[in-house]
């Protein structure tokens, strides 16, 4: 028998109503969370070191059936990156089990204020991805557990908690969304680069450059002098009068001695 904080009986199909299925907008009734705990030596349960909101996911199902207990997940709603952390967590403890003592533990939290439990499931021993005939995909995550490590407790809850730790949840998603996105555009761009600069290096000169690029190249490499012909003439009668300057100065003082006259030969018509 389940009973409400206030000791009065409440029927299974009562508790369920406000934890399972979706509301007139096809949103979630309820908040489904994955944590990985470990146990301490003294038996006691400490922090998780593994802990996510399924921000989205819809409780579609959860059967009783003696010994074992399934639940049954769509994400149909939520982005694929959210079942595939959930299914992490789950591989992680089946893993890990072996060497280390952990619990994982989840808690189906309506969000209703009406609501009267809360129901909570420990260690998983099948987790199995199906095809959703409403989600069009592989949206579907089916669980099952044994009963006696399912369990309900009486509903109180922290709203406000709730609601903060769904907006973290969905900041994160975001947040990796932002970063996938961006490094794909990143490497798009790195590999524009690449590619413009191998076209570069590797296209050959067919010569079919226009009249443009054929006056740029025959002008390359040569350097541009100012001023009219006129100047250029200018220029060029100083540079050659400084010439004839210097060689006079040279001969200047230069003396001829007799043997020099005598080394002259007389000019004769």
């Amino acid at each position: 028998m389940i009973t409400d904080k206030n000791g009065k009986e409440v029927k299974l199909n009562d508790i369920l109503d406000f934890l399972v299925g979706t509301d007139d907008d096809d949103m979630a009734k309820s908040v489904i969370d994955f944590g990985l705990y470990p146990i301490n030596e003294d038996k006691t349960i400490g922090a998780p070191y593994k802990y996510l909101v399924a921000v989205e996911a819809i409780v579609t199902y959860v059967s009783f059936m003696g010994p074992f207990t399934m639940m049954e997940l769509d994400f149909r709603n939520a982005d694929v990156l959210l079942i595939n952390q959930v299914m992490k967590i789950v591989e992680q403890f089946h893993s890990d089990i072996n060497g280390e003592n952990l619990l994982m533990l989840s808690s189906i939290t309506s969000l209703d204020r009406n609501a009267s439990h809360i129901l909570s499931l420990m260690n998983p021993l099948v987790c199995v991805r199906g095809y959703s005939e409403s989600g069009k995909g592989s949206t579907l995550l089916q669980m099952i557990y044994a009963t006696e490590n399912v369990g309900f407790s009486p509903f109180e809850v922290d709203f406000a908690k709730v609601e903060a730790d769904i907006e973290r949840e969905m900041n994160e998603l975001v947040a990796a969304q932002v970063t996938a996105e961006s490094m794909e555009a990143a490497d798009e761009e790195i590999d524009d680069s690449n590619n413009e600069m191998m076209k570069e290096m590797f296209t050959p000169d067919f010569g079919l450059r226009t009249e443009d690029e054929k006056r740029q190249d025959a002008m390359d490499g040569v350097r541009a002098s100012y001023g009219s012909e006129r100047e250029s003439a200018k220029i060029e009668a100083r540079k050659n009068a400084r010439i004839g300057n210097a060689e006079k100065s040279k001969l200047k003082d230069v003396k001829t001695t007799d043997k020099d006259k005598d080394d002259i030969p007389e000019n004769r018509v």
